[in-house]
């Protein structure tokens, strides 16, 4: 995935260098083997039922993924100082919540967009909240 070619390529950013960039955010973030087996096996050591076991495997499944998302942060900010500054670029993460608040903020700027169909209306709704709690990479000039 190459965003902006035409963007990127003016402040001598090569697709390897972004794909690169994307593998190491991508193995950073993801759970380890070691994660997904403690958020599994917990709720057998602790001997609960099934319903609160799933809620504690949920818990620890999102706490070991925001540990990832701080550690994906610091890459970021190394990859910032080291590759895209040079090049006057800016690179950073933005959970979902902020992202939608800077669209929500755009959208009140242009006209309004003609009226959804009540099936348009619910498939934006679940999108908008599917993307509540993902991570968005963001560029812009420095």
């Amino acid at each position: 995935m190459y965003p902006c070619p035409g963007y990127l390529a003016v402040h001598d950013v090569r697709p390897e260098d972004f794909s690169r960039l994307l593998e190491d955010c991508h193995l950073l973030g993801k759970l380890h083997p070691g994660e997904h087996a403690v958020a599994m096996l917990s709720p057998l050591v602790l001997g609960v039922g099934f319903l609160p076991g799933f809620f504690v495997t949920y818990a620890l499944q999102k706490n070991f993924k925001r540990s990832h998302v701080k550690h994906v942060g610091e890459l970021l900010q190394v990859w910032d100082e080291a590759f895209f500054r040079p090049r006057r670029l800016k690179i950073w993460i933005e959970k979902g919540k902020v992202q939608q608040a800077k669209d929500d903020v755009a959208a009140a700027s242009r006209p309004p967009p003609p009226p959804l169909t009540e099936d348009e209306e619910k498939a934006a709704k679940k999108a908008k909240k599917a993307n509540r709690e993902r991570v968005f990479l963001c560029i812009s000039n420095a």
